[in-house]
């Protein structure tokens, strides 16, 4: 969608020669996504680099402590706020379909 959005309003804001020349100098890529990722894990290979670092290199942090406690106090905000109001509307529910038994208790 971007290209086709580019290729509409160049024209447009450069004059011809410019976008002439914009168009003549673009080269397609040269390598594939599988060439780069076969290049990236030899290389990792031959220097002995680890897969992935593992949590205990990190040292803890304020800031990373922070971000922790928000992203579970929203969890729990939210999850504190859907479930009585999902409580609450099935409530209002039962009691639209049988009013009778809300208001004589059942009997």
């Amino acid at each position: 969608m971007a290209l086709l959005l580019r290729s509409m309003l160049r024209p447009a804001v450069l004059s011809r020669t410019q976008a002439c020349v914009v168009y003549r100098h673009a080269v397609p890529m040269g390598t594939s996504t599988k060439e780069d990722m076969s290049k990236f894990w030899d290389k990792n290979a031959r220097l002995k680099r680890p897969l992935s670092p593992h949590i205990s290199i990190y040292s803890w942090s304020i800031p990373m402590m922070m971000s922790i406690s928000h992203r579970g106090t929203g969890v729990a905000l939210s999850s504190g706020t859907a479930c009585p109001l999902a409580s609450l509307r099935l409530t209002l529910q039962s009691c639209k379909k049988s009013p009778e038994t809300v208001v004589t208790g059942g009997t």
